[in-house]
C-alpha cells in the first residue's frame, strides 16, 4: 500500500494499532474475485450506498468501467 493511501484511508490510529479501510471499488472488487456466500450482499450494500450518497446509477457497463478505472491492478 502507498503511503498516500494510507493517509486518505486512515480510519483510526493510536500507539502500535492503525486501521486503514479498502476504498470502496476494491472492496467490490475483492468480494467479486473470493465471491463467498454474503459477498453478493455485502456488494449490494456497497453499491446501494454509493448510490444514495453519490447518486451512482448503476448498470453492468458502469460498474465495470467503475472497478476497472479504480481497481485496474487486479
Amino acid at each position: 500500500m502507498h503511503l498516500q493511501n494510507v493517509k486518505t484511508e486512515m480510519v483510526f490510529s493510536q500507539r502500535g494499532l492503525a486501521l486503514v479501510v479498502v476504498p470502496w471499488p476494491w472492496a467490490v472488487a475483492l468480494k467479486l474475485m473470493g465471491y463467498a456466500k454474503k459477498d453478493p450482499e455485502d456488494c449490494g450494500a456497497v453499491l446501494r450506498l454509493s448510490s444514495f450518497q453519490r447518486g451512482y446509477r448503476w448498470t453492468v457497463d458502469v460498474l465495470e468501467r467503475w472497478l476497472s478505472e479504480r481497481c485496474w491492478p487486479m
